[in-house]
């Protein structure tokens, strides 16, 4: 009996503490170590661990099982839903594979505690349960890519890496280093991707929103000076082809990486980049040949051309350069 009430009194401790968002004082329960060290031992190392993770590790995704849905939850936290594909594209997408596919990369970011607890969204530790026969894995950061090869576009065996989303939990945002452990990953992994493919990863882009420029400017992407760039619609009337949701402003971003990004770009050489994004990406295949068509003139008509006129003209280069900053 001693054992539980043991552990049932440092568990109320520290639960009533997490309830008042106050940092748990172990003072208040220290004496309680004379009546079993080694239990007491093991409790207060559970609880650390499980407040305080340091030990983490990256998991390929590509099943709709419990790290998708908690990789989903993150993203759903992070990103609007004019900005993050919808739920069931993913799950009808993973749902079909057989294996890690060729093209398409998550990685998430877990971190494993004896114990079955509960965190709050923002990560931080919400319920504390000791239990030894059991133990809770969370997630603390994602990354989505995509690889598109370029061959069609250039007549060459090259491609481009894609980073769709990466998002941290923000309790564990701060020097933790996850977001650059995926960042590299998955670099690491469309080269995986291009080599697969038979072709060489010449680029990586990325949409940013404006509180993230910084962080991937300091990652080595640039910004195309004067470059107006817009998300395509996520969603269309599947009859119609009429968008359901607006564009959505981002701020595109590339690298070079199989040589050292330029201070500048061939105007047509970043106009292929997007336009290859934009017909992979954001041209969905709809029900009708009327509807699809709507979309692909909206998307690498409209859209594209508004991206072509916001930036140097025919046979100019654009620079590439620290993004402006996010109040700009």
């Amino acid at each position: 009996m001693h054992r539980q009430h043991l552990i049932d009194t440092i568990s109320q401790a520290v639960n009533t503490a997490l309830q008042a968002n106050q940092p748990f004082d172990e003072a208040t329960v220290a004496p309680l170590r004379e009546q079993d060290s080694a239990l007491y031992d093991q409790i207060m190392a559970a609880y650390h661990a499980a407040a305080h993770p340091t030990t983490f590790y990256q998991v390929p995704i590509w099943q709709p099982d419990d790290r998708f849905e908690q990789a989903y939850a993150l993203l759903e936290h992070t990103f609007t839903p004019d900005v993050l594909d919808p739920r069931r594209n993913f799950v009808d997408y993973l749902r079909d594979l057989t294996g890690p596919p060729d093209d398409f990369v998550i990685l998430g970011r877990f971190w494993r505690a004896s114990g079955r607890h509960t965190y709050t969204p923002a990560g931080e530790l919400a319920q504390f349960a000791f239990d030894p026969l059991v133990s809770t894995e969370s997630i603390a950061a994602v990354i989505v890519g995509e690889y598109i090869s370029l061959a069609a576009y250039t007549g060459q065996p090259v491609g481009l890496g894609g980073i769709s989303y990466l998002a941290t939990r923000p309790a564990l945002r701060r020097g933790q280093g996850h977001g650059t452990a995926l960042t590299d990953a998955l670099e690491t992994a469309m080269r995986t991707c291009a080599a697969h493919n038979g072709e060489t990863l010449s680029y990586m882009v990325l949409e940013s929103e404006s509180r993230a420029r910084h962080y991937w400017a300091k990652k080595g992407y640039r910004y195309p000076r004067d470059s107006r760039y817009v998300q395509p619609p996520l969603a269309y009337d599947p009859q119609t082809g009429v968008p359901i949701l607006n564009p959505a402003p981002e701020t595109f971003m590339l690298k070079f990486m199989d040589a050292a990004t330029p201070p500048a770009i061939d105007r047509d050489e970043l106009l292929l980049l997007v336009r290859a994004i934009y017909e992979n990406q954001y041209c969905p295949t709809l029900p009708t040949s009327a509807a699809t068509e709507r979309v692909r003139h909206y998307v690498l008509d409209t859209l594209f051309g508004q991206f072509a006129e916001s930036i140097a003209g025919p046979g100019q280069q654009v620079d590439l350069i620290w993004p402006p900053a996010a109040e700009d």
